[in-house]
């Protein structure tokens, strides 16, 4: 009972600290979250306790650094604060019982965010442009690739991971509306067989490309590691070390979308807005990932390491 307590109490004054620090609720809960599982415990100390924090960490952090992104106020210096502001937090209060647990932001590597935010607008470009390229073709790495579908329409809308130096080969997500009420996601892989995900249909269905998810189900034709042939599913794979995303027919579906891609890609700004307030699709820098130090001590054990953060990033 005296964990709970402790918890509970630190939750509090680390939702506070935040609240005071940032006036952003989104990323005072996930902050106060972090601070919770990394700094409250109180049984035994050993190895997996340094590792249950490791994995807690990283979790609790990406959430900081997607709520970072989502919000144009907010910067990488928000971000270090929040980070650095937790981890002083956390070790004066671990200090009560025998431990320390100490993180930093060690490094940050840039990146870009493409997003719609109107939900009431289909997916062409700026200017209404049907067939339309959203970045350049060095696009090495992407991540919280998410499209929010509000109305899939009947015919059919495609995003493409198109790997213009070898021969057009391409990755291809497809959605079209299945009856009345259901959505049908195809994915092929240069040109091979189709795999698909059928769901309902209620208003609103994400497609949430890089966790493999569709309506918040796991959906194998986006996460499959291989199908019967040896072919990777995830997004961009077999196809190439780099490619570019396109969208096609992108009159055909009504809803929002956000990518982060990595440093190696640009967005394609004749296409795209600059500014995120725009009601039109956008690019704006954003953090793709962050490195964080990360130390636990306790009488008995010992442990650092360096822990990469960036959620939802799909293996090379």
């Amino acid at each position: 009972m005296a964990d709970i307590g402790d918890r509970s109490q630190l939750l509090l004054v680390t939702a506070f600290l935040l609240a005071v620090s940032f006036v952003v609720l989104a990323l005072v809960v996930n902050s106060a979250i972090y601070t919770e599982n990394i700094a409250t415990r109180d049984d035994v100390a050993g190895s997996h306790e340094a590792l249950e924090y490791r994995a807690e960490l990283q979790q609790s952090v990406g959430a900081v650094l997607t709520a970072v992104n989502k919000n144009s106020t907010l910067t990488q210096t928000e971000f270090n604060a929040t980070v650095d502001s937790l981890s002083s937090a956390g070790a004066v209060l671990q200090s009560t019982q025998g431990r320390l647990v100490n993180t930093a932001v060690s490094n940050i590597e840039d990146g870009t965010r493409i997003a719609q935010t109107n939900a009431s607008r289909n997916f062409t470009g700026v200017g209404g442009k049907q067939e339309w390229i959203l970045t350049d073709s060095n696009v090495e790495s992407v991540r919280n690739l998410r499209l929010n579908i509000s109305d899939p329409g009947t015919s059919q809308f495609s995003l493409v991971a198109n790997d213009t130096d070898t021969s057009d080969a391409d990755w291809r997500l497809q959605v079209v509306e299945n009856g009345s009420d259901q959505i049908d996601v195809v994915v092929t892989v240069d040109g091979g067989p189709n795999r698909q995900c059928v769901r309902d249909h209620d208003g609103s269905t994400v497609i949430d490309v890089t966790a493999a998810t569709v309506a918040g189900k796991p959906c194998l034709a986006l996460g499959q590691l291989q199908d019967n042939t040896g072919t990777t599913q995830w997004i961009g794979a077999n196809i190439g070390d780099s490619f570019r995303l396109e969208f096609e027919n992108a009159d055909a579906v009504t809803g929002r979308y956000s990518a982060i891609i990595g440093p190696a890609g640009s967005a394609n700004t004749t296409a795209l807005q600059t500014s995120q307030q725009s009601d039109e699709p956008f690019a704006v820098g954003a953090i793709y990932s962050a490195t964080v130090d990360y130390a636990f001590y306790t009488s008995a054990v010992g442990y650092e390491t360096k822990i990469r953060v960036a959620p939802e990033e799909v293996p090379p």
